[in-house]
């Protein structure tokens, strides 16, 4: 008779942890963007030029926009071309300064900032005025 209860409890403990094991399956991705920046070419631009980024994983199912990101704002590059190994955009007009790009998986909401950098130069427009 002892027995018959074990037999039970078990199927009760099985019962209870399988809604706890697919919450947790839920919550954990199946696949992290594993995208990589790791040279911007030129490293020095000002508003309105082309900047190519390469590294991996740079194509459209990957990297879903791109931004430039100083240490209070974000600001969001327009992507011109897109490839595996290699990215271009256009620097948007923003303040002069040393940005680090970051980028968000498309299926994200987060910010994945890399450790590649480009300096914005003045804008000629404005300087010139």
């Amino acid at each position: 008779m002892q027995r018959v209860h074990k037999v039970f409890l078990y199927a009760g403990f099985l019962l209870a942890a399988i809604p706890v094991a697919r919450l947790l399956a839920w919550r954990i991705p199946s696949t992290l963007p594993i995208t990589v920046m790791q040279q911007v070419i030129p490293e020095e631009a000002a508003p309105g030029q082309t900047v190519m980024v390469t590294g991996y994983a740079l194509d459209a199912t990957n990297v879903r926009d791109v931004y430039l990101i100083d240490a209070r704002t974000e600001y969001r590059v327009e992507i011109l071309d897109q490839a595996n190994r290699a990215l271009h955009f256009r620097v948007p007009s923003v303040p002069a300064g040393r940005m680090r790009l970051a980028s968000i998986a498309p299926g994200y909401a987060e910010l994945m900032e890399q450790s590649v950098f480009v300096t914005v130069l003045e804008d000629r427009i404005t300087q010139g005025r």
